[in-house]
This record gives C-alpha cells, sequence and structure tokens, in this order.
C-alpha cells in the first residue's frame, strides 16, 4: 500500500467540487464532532426530544473530506480524538471495540457504525500520506488499534447472512491490519474475507442486499477498497466478479428503482439514481461518496457496460436454490422473488425485520408509475403496520418491524411466485397466525397511478367499489397491467372463496385491497390463510380476453390436512406462454414451477 500513500490527483473541477462538500460540512467545535439535524436513524435516538445530533460516519467523511482537499490538520486531530472516545472500551461489553453512530447515544446501537466510521478513515489514511506521522498518524493508529477489537469479533462470530455488514467487516479487518502493520490482524481479515465468499458461492448474498441500489454502494465501495489495498490473486478474482455482478445488477435497471427489491424504500416513485461511481467529474458524488476520488483511481477495476438491449430478463440467484426474476420492456417492468422470505428469521422481529424493507413483487408502468404488493395489519390499539412500509422513512418504520403486534409469537409470512416474462404468478400466504387485530388485508399499492382502471372492462369512475372481478386492467395508453385475484381463504373461511376486493383511491394513488379480517378488535387464531394474484404486462388491454387462469384445490390423501391446507394448483396461459405453480403449504419441496 505504500506505493499508494499519495495525495489525489484532482481536476480543478473536482477540487472544487471537494471544496463545496467540505464546506457543507457542519463541525461542531465544541464536541469536535459533525453535526446534523434531527434525531437519527437509531431507535433509541428517535425516543429522544433533539433537534440535532453528532455522529460518527459523518465525522469520519469529514475527515477524509480534509484529507483530499483540506489544511485544517488542528480539527482533523481533534475529530480523531473525538471519534476515538465513542469506541466501546470495555471488554465486557458484547460491543467491546464498536463506536458509537451518535454521541447522544450512551451504547453502541448500529454497529454498522463501525464499519461506516472505519472506511473514510481508511480513505483517509491512504490519500494522505504526511498524516502517517507526528500527532495525527498516532491518533489514527490509536483509533485503528481500538476498534479492530471489534472487527476480530466479528470474525470470530460472523453475520454472513447480513451481505453488506459482514463484508464490511471483511474489509475493515483487512484494511486495518495493513494499516497498522500487524500480519496477524492481515491474516485474519484475509481468512474472514475468504470464508464470506465461500458462503457467498455456496448460499448467495444473505438475505438479499445485492438488490438494493442503496446498499449495492456499501458492496461497491468494500469491494473497491479490498482491491486498492490489495488482495492476493484468487480473492481479487473473486471480488472482481462480484463486483461485475452488482454492476450488472445496476446497468440492468438503469436508474429506476429495481423491481423485485430487497432493502429499499417505497414512497412510489420510479426512479432510483445510482451514485457515480466510477464519474469522477459528476457533481453526483457528495460527501457520502467522495471516497471513490481516492479508490477509483488506484483500484484497476473498469465496470461493464450496462444492459440496455429491450427487451431483457435477469434471473438471479438470491439465496440457496431461490432466485429473483426481473423483466423489463420498453416502457414496463415486471419483478418477482420466488420465494420471500430467503431465509428463516429474517422476515420480522420485535425490533427489526427486512419484511417491511422489500418489494418482492412489483412493477413499473409507463416508465412512471410504480405497483407492488403489500401486507397491512391494524392491531388492536389501531397502530398501522406494513410490509412494505409505506413510504421515504419506510426502512426505519419501526412499528412495522413485525406485521402484527407480538404477543407469544410472530406469524410466518410466506410469498411463493413463478414468472416468465411478463407473466407472473403470486401466491401469499399467512400461517399460525396469533395476533390482536380489527384489520389484516393484502393488497396491490399503486402510488400515483396516472392511467385509467377497468374493472373486467367497464372504467372505473373513482369513487369506492366492492367487487368480484375477473381482471383489474390499468390502462397507460403505451402499456397495460392487468391483475387477477385468486381465490383467498380469510379468517373464519373453512374454504377457500372467490374474492372480494375494495377498490379505492388513497392519497394520489389508488389500493386494490382484499381483506383477510375485518371486525372487533381481538385475538385472532388462524393456522392458514393464503392470497393470490396473476399479473400480466401487455401492449393494450383487450389483450386480457387471451389469457385463461385455472385454480384447483386438493387434498392429495398422502399426508393429514387437518386445517384444509390443500395443496394448490394455479395455471396462466397465453398467446405463446404457460405457466403452472404448485404450492402445498405443508411441504416446502412440493413448490413446483412449470
Amino acid at each position: 500500500m505504500s506505493d499508494e500513500r499519495v495525495h489525489n490527483q484532482l481536476t480543478a473541477t473536482q477540487t472544487r467540487h471537494l471544496q463545496r462538500c467540505l464546506a457543507a460540512v457542519d463541525f461542531d467545535d465544541d464536541l469536535n464532532l459533525v453535526r446534523g439535524q434531527g434525531r437519527g436513524h437509531e431507535r433509541g435516538m428517535q425516543q429522544r426530544s433533539i433537534a440535532y445530533h453528532h455522529q460518527a460516519p459523518g465525522t469520519a467523511r469529514f475527515i477524509m473530506l480534509q484529507a483530499m482537499v483540506g489544511h485544517d490538520t488542528q480539527r482533523v486531530y481533534r475529530a480523531l480524538q473525538a471519534l476515538t472516545a465513542l469506541i466501546d472500551d470495555d471488554p465486557q461489553n458484547e460491543t467491546h471495540g464498536c463506536v458509537r453512530w451518535y454521541y447522544e447515544n450512551d451504547r453502541c446501537e448500529d454497529t454498522n457504525a463501525a464499519f461506516f466510521t472505519g472506511f473514510p478513515l481508511v480513505c483517509a489514511w491512504i490519500a494522505r500520506n504526511e498524516w502517517h506521522d507526528g500527532e495525527i498518524g498516532e491518533a489514527f493508529r490509536d483509533y485503528f488499534s481500538k476498534a479492530v477489537k471489534w472487527f476480530l469479533h466479528t470474525a470470530r462470530h460472523p453475520s454472513f447472512f447480513y451481505p453488506n455488514k459482514c463484508y464490511g467487516d471483511c474489509a475493515l479487518l483487512y484494511s486495518f491490519g495493513h494499516v497498522l502493520d500487524d500480519s496477524k490482524l492481515t491474516e485474519e481479515g484475509l481468512d474472514f474475507c475468504r470464508r464470506w465468499f465461500d458462503y457467498l458461492r455456496r448460499r448467495g448474498c444473505g438475505w438479499g442486499e445485492d438488490h438494493s441500489i442503496a446498499y449495492a454502494n456499501v458492496l461497491i465501495r468494500m469491494s473497491l477498497l479490498l482491491l486498492v489495498i490489495g488482495c492476493p490473486d484468487g480473492l481479487r478474482k473473486q471480488v472482481t466478479e462480484f463486483l461485475d455482478d452488482i454492476m450488472d445488477f445496476v446497468g440492468f435497471h438503469n436508474g429506476y428503482v429495481p423491481i423485485p427489491a430487497i432493502r429499499g424504500k417505497h414512497s412510489g416513485e420510479v426512479f432510483h439514481e445510482f451514485t457515480p461511481w466510477f464519474d469522477l467529474d459528476s457533481t453526483k458524488l457528495t460527501g457520502k461518496s467522495a471516497a471513490a476520488f481516492v479508490l477509483v483511481p488506484r483500484c484497476g477495476y473498469s465496470p461493464p457496460p450496462p444492459r440496455m438491449d429491450v427487451p431483457r430478463e435477469r434471473i438471479h440467484r438470491t439465496f440457496d436454490d431461490e432466485y429473483s426474476v426481473a423483466w423489463v420492456e420498453r416502457h414496463a417492468r415486471l419483478g418477482t422473488l420466488s420465494r420471500w422470505p430467503l431465509m428463516p428469521n429474517m422476515y420480522h422481529h420485535a425490533e427489526w425485520g427486512v419484511g417491511r424493507q422489500a418489494t418482492p413483487a412489483a412493477f413499473i408502468a409507463a416508465d412512471r408509475n410504480s405497483g407492488y404488493l403489500q401486507w397491512k395489519a391494524v392491531d388492536d390499539r389501531g397502530t398501522t403496520r406494513c410490509h412494505p412500509a409505506t413510504g421515504c422513512s419506510g426502512v426505519n418504520r419501526f412499528e412495522s418491524c413485525p406485521l402484527t403486534r407480538p404477543l407469544t409469537f410472530l406469524p410466518e409470512v410466506i410469498q411463493i411466485a413463478h414468472q416468465k416474462q411478463g407473466a407472473a404468478i403470486v401466491v401469499r400466504e399467512i400461517h399460525r397466525l396469533h395476533a390482536p387485530l380489527q384489520d389484516l388485508s393484502d393488497l396491490w399499492r399503486i402510488p400515483k397511478f396516472s392511467g385509467d382502471l377497468f374493472i373486467d372492462g367497464i372504467r372505473w369512475e373513482q369513487k369506492p367499489l366492492q367487487c368480484r372481478p375477473e381482471w383489474c386492467v390499468l390502462d397507460y395508453g403505451n402499456v397495460t397491467v392487468a391483475i387477477k385475484p385468486l381465490r383467498t381463504r380469510g379468517v373464519a373461511d373453512p374454504e377457500p372463496r372467490e374474492t372480494i376486493l375494495d377498490i379505492a383511491l388513497d392519497g394520489d394513488g389508488i389500493v386494490l385491497k382484499n381483506t383477510l379480517y375485518d371486525g372487533p378488535a381481538d385475538e385472532v387464531c388462524e393456522p392458514l390463510l393464503y392470497t393470490g394474484w396473476c399479473v400480466l404486462l401487455m401492449q393494450d388491454r383487450d389483450g386480457v380476453d387471451e389469457w385463461d387462469v385455472q385454480e384447483e384445490f386438493k387434498d392429495d390423501g398422502e399426508i393429514p390436512r387437518t386445517y384444509q391446507e390443500y395443496v394448490r394448483s394455479i395455471a396462466l396461459q397465453g398467446p405463446d406462454t404457460s405457466l403452472i405453480l404448485h404450492r402445498d403449504p405443508l411441504n416446502e419441496s412440493a413448490t413446483v414451477r412449470a
């Protein structure tokens, strides 16, 4: 790494841009930390009545910007000391060595702060070799030597299923070893990286952050750091292939919200600009992404060109034998996960969960309008929970962590899908429901709707409507999305029934709502509830007449189906397309897609 310890060779335009980024930072000279507005994202911070917060990652980015275009070494020195004071120095704590994200929080709550703080500091070290000596050099080494204890802990107790966190911890342990010139730490970091890539090869990218534009940024920056620090040939090949795969994901969706998406925000917007890591003249490289100026010129990596052919399809392994399907036409997109959640115990929890952060079935129509499936529950206290959570702040809507208010346990929520190009079958289930509820529904949420809706060929007049439709057709002029509700088993339904939809305006959009429970606030106990949908992308709405759906429920007599957990078969057939999905809710291996 010594050959890399030089100043960045920045153009005058790049220098001015980074200086503006640095000037925009609110550095508090009393606490020697960067100040931000609001309460911050952690649960402990959300409960405080404060107008400002002071954060470790932002302070580390301030130091990185100073390394590239700043001259205030005294502030850098004081900021390093302030960051070191935020590290948990109690060997008895589980978070020993982890830095607190916020000065105002008295504990390490979001331990991702460790790599989000460590990463800019390593980049600053790479960018400014004269900082390796003197009091600033000692302050850097003091921080790294204390913070590395956390990364040693995560290497010995890894969470391989948590991609951005685990991969970040791998990269930082390896990098800290190089900075501290400690061969033992470097070897432990190298071993950690190899174990994570072995997990990636065997099982996939954990709970799916390679399906998130936001977390693709994290995975990219950690990969670039590994390449710059210097990898053995075998590891470099793995890092490069992983980067190629992430950049293929980014290029495939070319500025649109990915469908399906895991760990995203759901506000109804269809565009999600990706950080232009490899365009150093872009003004969209902010203080959060300024590491590109340090890493990209040194990494020796060039991304593959984006895929722009239309139509195009991306079938991507998610976890074990499951996969995602994304289909892009000229003016429409459709995406599903073959199974959601991807693994046990990831979907929801009393305090966290990925269910509120994912759209496992979604479409984009006319290049401007999104639609996605959403579970909605209202508990006995009137609290509404949605999966995915609605709005830009959905990722941090803590009340939506669990879909229902926890009693003794949480229900198991499952989606199974089968998609070919622009046609999909989606089956949705809730198992072992035991929760206080007054409303439970499965709905298509279509924010900012800008077309016409036809119910079995009749234009909807935008008045609340309850009906049993064959097809709901969303006509956007240059493309059509057709949605057919399959049969439902709601609360107290002994057998599957024809689905009743409530169709209504919802803000600036519409919802197609299938209610599974609507009654007095009470504890609701059911062994199995289910819904289902067929979805089509078509050129015009008359094309729906060419599609046929057959649905069958069967007791095969092979195992006892005490609560009428029938084997379910759905066949969707249309021009040159045939999809069949068999789903046995009592036998995971019996899900068949043909």
